[in-house]
């Protein structure tokens, strides 16, 4: 309970993770080096360790296909785009951030 309160209301938690931070302060916060590029956003299921590859909609259903690696996800530009996408998708699935150190691929996953 008291890191709960420490880190203020749902209310406040969900405003602060739906806000775009600059990237130098998500940068340190995780430790990774400056010049690590910021490739997006992607929506991960932890039920089944995926992530959204890719989204076909018709006028009668959405598909959605999964991958195993941050390479292949589906990327969003923004924030407020993953966000949509989270709530319509109906299942259970948490926004991280995919970075590239240059060696690798890194997801931040966003609390709220």
């Amino acid at each position: 309970m008291g890191e709960a309160k420490r880190r203020g209301s749902a209310e406040q938690r969900m405003a602060q993770a739906t806000s775009e931070r600059p990237l130098a302060e998500v940068l340190a916060e995780l430790g990774l080096p400056t010049d690590t590029r910021f490739k997006g956003y992607v929506l991960h299921s932890e039920e089944n360790d995926d992530f959204v590859a890719h989204i076909d909609r018709t006028t009668t259903r959405t598909f959605r296909a999964y991958c195993a690696t941050p390479e292949d996800a589906l990327t969003f530009r923004t924030l407020a785009e993953a966000l949509k996408e989270l709530k319509e998708a109906g299942k259970p699935l948490v926004v991280g951030r995919v970075f590239d150190t240059g060696t690798h691929l890194m997801v931040g996953f966003i609390d709220y």
